[in-house]
């Protein structure tokens, strides 16, 4: 078993960030500060920009705006309410979101738009969990 494997193995880090630190030569470590240090700072930035966007609109055109991804964010509550771990697996929200009617680009772009506003997170590869609900 090769080192990576084993540290993959003892915490639970996925494989391919594993092996973008090995690319870029770097500690497992260092990596992940590197990269959560700057998810942090992209969500807060963009945390800031859609809060000052919705200081400036109304209620209505909240719901016309964003209501795609208010209904994704629901449907994630909705599937994490019923796992046992809390979590929404990618393809149950595709599933679900595309027998509403949602079309499939648009749930990819509702979820990448949630992570970016930190009103989810990806807790797991492809499984997500909301972590701030009052934002929208």
């Amino acid at each position: 078993m090769e080192k990576t494997e084993k540290i993959e193995m003892k915490l639970g880090i996925r494989r391919d960030l594993i092996e973008k630190a090995e690319k870029y030569n770097i500690s497992l470590e260092n990596f992940l500060n590197v990269r959560f240090r700057k998810y942090i700072e992209n969500v807060i930035d963009t945390r800031n920009t859609l809060k000052e966007e919705l200081d400036q609109i109304s209620g209505d055109e909240i719901k016309t705006r964003f209501g795609e991804i208010i209904s994704i964010k629901e449907i994630i509550r909705g599937i994490s309410d019923g796992n046992p771990k809390g979590l929404a697996p990618r393809n149950d929200i595709l599933k679900l979101a595309e027998s509403e009617g949602v079309d499939l680009n648009k749930t990819e772009k509702s979820i990448d738009r949630l992570l970016l506003y930190g009103i989810i997170s990806e807790a797991r590869k492809d499984k997500y969990k909301i972590i701030d609900d009052e934002f929208l």
